[in-house]
């Protein structure tokens, strides 16, 4: 039987393994429903289209969102984390 060998990608391996660990250890365990804003207030907040969010979605990027069923759904303190992780602080000159 022939042995496949893994694509060598320039990662260290296990990194992925690693980031899903810690993701997994700061998610929510419980979401409360009067937390949870919809994808149209979600983008009037954030001052941008639902296109955008959906955009956002299929790349991986935007604040984390709930999924039920086809539903989309934001969590307003996810939002607010993901607000300050977008803070740029320029250096001083």
């Amino acid at each position: 039987m022939k042995t496949i060998e893994p694509q060598v990608t320039g990662r260290k391996v296990g990194a992925a393994k690693r980031v899903a660990a810690i993701a997994e250890q700061i998610a929510p365990t419980s979401v409360d429903p009067e937390e949870l804003l919809d994808v149209a207030e979600t983008a009037q907040l954030l001052r941008h289209k639902e296109a955008t969010l959906a955009t956002w979605r299929c790349e991986g990027r935007g604040p984390e969102y709930v999924k039920i069923g086809r539903s989309i759904f934001y969590r307003r303190a996810a939002i607010s984390s993901w607000l300050a992780r977008q803070i740029v602080r320029p250096d001083a000159a």
